[in-house]
């Protein structure tokens, strides 16, 4: 939640409440329950969790990403043949 955080925008807490409704799959009235500021104090640790675990795949295919683009143009293309 931490770049949630970071935004000055003034809906930004309500594009926060609706991006985890989207990625949950859950009613709004649940992530309002769980607090009015931007750290949702209250959110079930399951919920807490899942948004772990998606953090952490994302964070490994940046840097699955990251590392291929460093990597000569043949092994990238190779890898990318590989992938599909």
């Amino acid at each position: 939640m931490k770049y949630c955080k970071l935004s000055r925008d003034a809906n930004f807490r309500g594009t926060c409440v609706k991006t985890l409704i989207d990625v949950l799959q859950i009613g709004t009235k649940s992530v309002q329950d769980w607090g009015q500021d931007m750290s949702f104090q209250k959110m079930p640790r399951i919920h807490k969790h899942t948004l772990g675990y998606a953090l952490t795949a994302i964070f490994q295919r940046t840097s699955i990403d990251d590392n291929l683009k460093r990597s000569k143009p043949a092994v990238v293309s190779k890898a990318l043949s590989t992938a599909a």
